[in-house]
């Protein structure tokens, strides 16, 4: 158990990621110590157990279980990042060392090409490219699977074919890209090599994209709402509550959204930590709430993707790792952790090859996509040379 500061205090070493001290009382007196409010709203009539007589109650003070459980919290929380962040040596002499997860990290912040300023949404091709909605360059960036610069579009601006932060992209099933203009409240349809097709206005700010192979598109906005379209045309719109009811709508928070095969669409939602599920009609269908991969560390829930299989990727932006739930929240396994090189991850997409790409950026840190092996594929069986030491360059025939 943590107080709310501490993952930020502990986050990625923390901002004064110092050693906590050791509380003064003993677990002797600490394990017969009352005191109902560390067992949350829902339980403060249930006290802890205590056997003592009255009269020695009186001699321990009942601060001190406070003292001690924030101490234990933070101390638990600082083990976690430390041990999230450091190699293990776990080789037996039979066992084989596996090949590193991430392949390849591309691009750096700024404005060329295979540069980004807040990378967001991000989708892979039938065709094994990448297409990345390059925010504050207000345009997209498409690339091969490996990385490689091959076009980009746009340019800031209100008119057809411009963009004004762009948020997110998706692929139509005919091969056309749809791309979340958020500022200019519109989704734009562009055909493969990036040439303006037609726009639809959004009620409100768009941020996130998905669209599955009967050609319908879900869009996820600023103002905690979905909005339908099938073959681009306006089906229903409706709002995404906060689980417990309480907070208000929360509105402006950044959702992400999926869509699987089963017409079920997939909302990733900070505000409270739940993944929600809904039917096109709007009704909510469940939700669960992804767990952080250490006992002592906050969750904080980033992008999202649904596989053909139904199975769901997470991105845990605060503890930089991504983890694979069934549809139903049942937790499979860790994916990626901060020690195959995860950064601040924003949104994630599993391409048709098997790779695992994802979009990252952060205030003080670099603004890049990388590529972690996921399923198996053969065109990497073996290490990649030369994967980390350098950005991709476009070859003359890309």
């Amino acid at each position: 158990m943590v107080d709310q500061l501490s993952k930020y205090r502990m986050y990625s070493y923390g901002y004064t990621a110092v050693t906590p001290r050791t509380a003064v009382p003993t677990l002797r007196e600490l394990y017969h110590e009352t005191n109902r409010s560390v067992l949350g709203a829902a339980r403060k009539d249930r006290p802890v157990h205590d056997c003592r007589a009255e009269v020695i109650k009186k001699h321990t003070a009942s601060e001190r279980w406070d003292a001690w459980l924030l101490s234990h919290g933070l101390r638990s929380t600082y083990d976690d990042v430390l041990a999230s962040h450091e190699k293990r040596d776990t080789d037996t002499p039979s066992s084989k060392k596996q090949p590193d997860k991430l392949l390849y990290q591309v691009g750096k912040r700024g404005s060329g090409n295979g540069e980004f300023s807040f990378p967001r949404g991000l989708c892979a091709t039938l065709e094994c490219d990448i297409i990345l909605a390059d925010s504050h360059n207000h345009r997209v960036q498409i690339l091969n699977q490996f990385g490689v610069f091959k076009r980009a579009f746009g340019r800031r601006g209100s008119g057809p074919g411009e963009f004004n932060e762009p948020t997110d992209v998706a692929e139509l099933p005919n091969g056309d890209i749809a791309v979340a203009d958020r500022r200019n409240k519109r989704v734009q349809v562009f055909s493969e090599v990036g040439e303006f097709l037609s726009q639809h206005p959004i009620r409100h700010e768009p941020y996130s994209l998905a669209c599955d192979q009967q050609y319908n598109l879900v869009v996820c906005t600023m103002d905690r709402t979905l909005e339908l379209f099938t073959e681009m045309e306006p089906v229903t719109t409706f709002p995404i509550p906060i689980s417990g009811g309480g907070g208000g709508q929360r509105k402006g928070s950044p959702l992400h959204v999926g869509i699987s095969e089963q017409e079920e669409i997939f909302v990733s939602d900070p505000a409270d930590q739940h993944i929600k599920v809904f039917n096109f009609s709007g009704d909510m269908l469940r939700q669960f709430q992804p767990q952080s991969h250490a006992g002592g560390l906050a969750c904080s829930l980033g992008g999202i993707f649904v596989s053909v299989l139904g199975q769901v990727l997470v991105a845990d932006t605060l503890n930089h790792s991504v983890s694979l739930f069934t549809d139903t929240g049942t937790f499979l396994k860790q994916v990626a952790v901060p020690l195959d090189e995860v950064g601040c991850v924003h949104s994630l997409a599993v391409g048709p090859e098997g790779h695992l790409i994802v979009s990252e950026f952060s205030m003080t840190g670099p603004h890049c996509v990388k590529i972690f092996r996921y399923r198996e594929c053969p065109c990497h069986e073996g290490k990649v040379l030369s994967s980390r030491k350098r950005t991709p360059v476009a070859s003359p025939d890309a």
